[in-house]
Parts: structure tokens; C-alpha cells; sequence
């Protein structure tokens, strides 16, 4: 891999990655990637987890940033986020987005979770 922002190949900083990932599974943060990501030249994250396409790694678009919209969804006691990439929108993604129906307690999870990343930083 080459190109601008290449970090290279570091068994040490791996190990530390490592250690810092079971702290963060320590307090309750989602788990961590078991492998590490790879970004290549043309801005695609190669992200590898099990479950997904029998464990091959997947690409995709790393933007900087998110776009999130929500929606009460009152009939169903829950709320509507859908998030796209970027924080506007990008040639090429403009309708790449993920949506979800999330009960209260589901949104409260999530954002436990995102302060315990926060947190592990």
C-alpha cells in the first residue's frame, strides 16, 4: 500500500492496540475490530469482521465525518436515525445511507457507547 497517509506495518503498535482494545471492551464499549483496517490510496477502508461475507474484508468509502437525521417514528414508540457520510455531501455517496428504528432504551445504549469510545480515547 502506498500513498499519502499510508501508516506502515508496527507489531509493537499492534500490541498496543491490542491492549487498548480489551480496555475499552473492559468498560462496556462496543468491541473493537479483532483485525486492523486498511485504508488505501483511493480512500477505501478494507474492514474485515465476522459474519459479513464469510469474513473476507469489505471496502468502503472512508468519509471524514457523518451527516445524522432523525425522525420520532411515534407509532412505534421509537426513533428514526439514518446517517450518511461526509459532513455534506460528496460526489459519488450523495445516497449512501444507513437507516435504523431504535426503541429508547436501544438509543441509550448507543449513546453509552459512543462515550465509552470516547472515553478509550
Amino acid at each position: 500500500m502506498t500513498g499519502a497517509g499510508t501508516i506502515p506495518f508496527d507489531p509493537a503498535r499492534l500490541t498496543e492496540l491490542g491492549r487498548l482494545a480489551a480496555e475499552v471492551r473492559a468498560m462496556s464499549a462496543p468491541p473493537m475490530l479483532e483485525h486492523p483496517v486498511v485504508v488505501d490510496d483511493k480512500g477505501y477502508a478494507w474492514i474485515q469482521f465476522k459474519g459479513i461475507a464469510d469474513g473476507e474484508p469489505i471496502g468502503s468509502y472512508l468519509h471524514t465525518g457523518w451527516r445524522l437525521v432523525w425522525a420520532p417514528l411515534i407509532q412505534l414508540d421509537a426513533v428514526m436515525l439514518a446517517l450518511w457520510g461526509g459532513p455534506s455531501a460528496e460526489s459519488g455517496f450523495e445516497e449512501e445511507a444507513v437507516a435504523a428504528v431504535l426503541t429508547r432504551e436501544q438509543l441509550r445504549r448507543h449513546i453509552a457507547d459512543l462515550q465509552a469510545i470516547e472515553a478509550a480515547l
